[in-house]
């Protein structure tokens, strides 16, 4: 999971292969609809903190995962679990902003 979140963050290349051309995530990790601005092709699109982010999550019984791009950043956070209502989304970006923000105030 974590050489996908880097080939995505490199926009199609890994190792020096070229995997998908760069312009395709100008289209997935565009809004295709402007109902739902929010749903690129197969990621969903937001902001964090005025920060771009792109995720996708996924799971099934015994099981829970969540990927988290923060392209502009270089920044990719993977989340698994053994559980299936494991909260991997907040995980992540509760990671993401330890190392944005690792000065910022942590609750107790």
């Amino acid at each position: 999971m974590s050489r996908w979140a880097l080939v995505n963050l490199n926009k199609g290349e890994l190792d020096g292969a070229r995997i998908l051309k760069e312009s395709t995530y100008d289209v997935m990790w565009g809004p295709r609809d402007k109902a739902f601005p929010h749903i690129g092709i197969s990621w969903f699109l937001g902001e964090r903190n005025g920060r771009k982010t792109v995720s996708h999550g996924g799971g099934d019984v015994g099981f829970a995962s969540y990927l988290l791009l923060f392209p502009d950043q270089s920044l990719g956070v993977v989340t698994m679990a053994n559980l299936g209502n494991a909260p991997a989304s907040t995980l992540a970006f509760a990671a993401a902003e330890a190392i944005l923000d690792p000065q910022a105030q942590r609750p107790d």
